[in-house]
């Protein structure tokens, strides 16, 4: 086609015919897009549809990077403060603890994990004992 260079008789009429957009006649239709671009002198966010769709994208995707962030750092938080406890606890019981953090062993951990990390830290006779019925790494 003169106006749509690249783009093939079969490929149009597969693009006309589909009822859902396939992903290979979307590829079609980004390769003629380039294509015409080039010839044009124009990019994607000089046609102000194309860039209303590239910054909702923008958007929703910082949103959902913002939520993960939040999250992760919210399990962090977490375990940080779940590992302070446990301190504080084998602290209170004059164990002390010396082999590797447990904070990153607690990221994310369950209701029942931190019921099983105070339980540990209450009923433990060392630092061995704790990090075994916890299976938590040993120095």
């Amino acid at each position: 086609s003169v106006a749509l260079p690249g783009w093939t008789a079969a490929e149009i009429h597969a693009a006309l015919t589909e009822r859902v957009t396939s992903a290979r006649t979307d590829r079609v239709l980004k390769r003629v897009g380039r294509v015409l671009g080039e010839r044009e002198g124009t990019k994607p966010d000089d046609v102000p549809l194309i860039r209303s769709f590239t910054e909702e994208a923008r958007a929703e995707g910082y949103a959902e990077g913002r939520a993960e962030g939040y999250a992760e750092g919210r399990a962090e938080g977490r375990a940080e403060e779940l590992a302070a406890a446990a301190h504080a606890v084998l602290q209170a019981r004059g164990i002390r603890l010396t082999g590797p953090p447990l904070t990153g062993s607690l990221v994310g951990a369950s209701r029942e994990k931190v019921m099983a990390v105070m339980a540990a830290a209450g009923a433990c006779t060392d630092e061995a004992d704790f990090r075994r019925r916890l299976d938590l790494p040993r120095r």
